[in-house]
């Protein structure tokens, strides 16, 4: 595959690659609890650990690092070889560089993390990659099964594979939901990169105590997979609608694991609970990592 930019090579080892995708979700996802029907449920999820390797090669650009906030839970992360697109459903997109391959990441088909409209990005570039949970390819539109067949690419909890990008590798893992889908976690170019979707301690105010309690022991055995590890950006759910108990999935994760950088999401555009996290009592000890984002579209180089 070559453009005016350089070459791509695409190669898969072992196990076929397979990629589908997509879904309609117009409504924000409303999460099956019972007290409340807020939005989430527990994880039901089976693991399983297929590795799969996919080979990318591009020529070298020298940038820094640069996160982009978009909207919600979306982001985008400038590498000096390649550009991560996280959980992209609306927004105002960064011009992003043609010659570098762009990797499209959606947790799962809830209408705040994926919408079909990632697959417009694909019209305009050759070097569009997407990397989805598995369900979302139940909802691909045919249009697109058919012309991204080999661009596409189906995941699960417990998967683990690498795309090289020129002398670099991205690694890419998969962690289970406590709500749909999955959580990733990244390597490449020296850089640790967690991206939670939905993997949050989904405590609601009112609910059924021993829901809550399931739910809480479900993210603590999620994050203990994490334990030991320091993501340089961290992508973390800090929702306003959990009341008193927004702070659960960002404190939770810090006590198995670290970050240098942690970029609260999923807060429903009330950036007021930014600052509440890093006064919160939760946060001591860490607080001055936490990324205050105040706009879509705010930029971060590091």
């Amino acid at each position: 595959m070559r453009d005016t930019f350089g070459w791509l090579l695409f190669r898969v080892i072992g196990n076929s690659l397979k990629f589908l995708i997509t879904q309609k979700g117009t409504n924000v996802p409303m999460m099956r609890t019972r007290a409340k029907q807020k939005h989430v449920a527990s994880d039901r999820a089976r693991r399983e650990n297929v590795p799969r390797h996919i080979l990318f090669h591009y020529r070298r650009e020298l940038i820094r690092l640069k996160i982009t906030y978009i909207h919600h839970s979306s982001f985008s992360v400038e590498l000096e070889n390649a550009v991560i697109l996280f959980d992209y459903f609306k927004g105002t997109l960064p011009e992003f560089p043609a010659g570098k391959p762009l990797f499209i990441f959606a947790s799962h088909f809830h209408a705040d993390h994926y919408a079909p409209v990632i697959f417009q990005l694909g019209e305009k570039r050759e070097n569009v990659f997407y990397i989805l949970s598995k369900e979302i390819g139940k909802k691909i539109p045919e249009e697109y099964r058919k012309r991204y067949k080999d661009r596409i690419r189906l995941v699960k909890a417990g998967e683990r594979f690498c795309l090289n990008i020129s002398e670099e590798s991205l690694i890419v893992e998969t962690f289970h939901s406590t709500d749909e889908g999955v959580a990733f976690w990244l390597s490449c170019e020296g850089k640790e990169i967690y991206h939670a979707g939905d993997l949050n301690n989904w405590w609601w105010e009112g609910e059924d105590m021993a829901w809550n309690r399931n739910m809480a022991a479900s993210y603590k055995q999620e994050m203990k997979k994490l334990s030991g590890r320091t993501a340089d950006l961290a992508f973390i759910p800090v929702d306003p609608r959990q009341e008193q108990w927004f702070y659960l999935g960002a404190a939770g994760f810090m006590e198995q694991a670290d970050a240098k950088w942690i970029f609260p999401m999923h807060f429903w555009e009330d950036y007021t609970i930014i600052p509440k996290l890093i006064e919160h009592p939760s946060s001591e000890g860490w607080r001055d990592r936490i990324v205050e984002i105040h706009k879509e579209g705010e930029e971060f180089i590091r």
